[in-house]
């Protein structure tokens, strides 16, 4: 019980398929070289400027007036802004 399709006596008709990769390789080497060339200008405009910060911290004991004349010599020395550090950094 058996079902035959196409020609008979195990004779092959026609020709056997054959597939053209050329394309498909033309079309892989172009993605390559365009993502060869993306990369490096992504990777290159990613810049962080960051201005100069001075971290003040003061001694618990230190008096308010010295704290702030502290700040006030920092700043006729040029420094653009200073970030006062309200938990010590310090290991106890």
């Amino acid at each position: 019980m058996g079902v035959q399709l196409g020609g008979g006596g195990g004779k092959k008709s026609g020709s056997t398929p054959n597939i053209n990769i050329t394309p498909l390789v033309d079309v892989v080497l172009v993605v390559l070289i365009i993502f060869m060339i993306v990369t490096p200008m992504v990777t290159k405009t990613f810049w962080l400027n960051l201005p100069p910060v001075l971290y003040f911290d003061a001694a618990s004991d230190a008096s308010y007036a010295a704290a702030i004349e502290a700040m006030d010599l920092s700043r006729t020395a040029g420094v653009k802004s200073i970030a006062i550090l309200t938990e010590s950094v310090m290991p106890k």
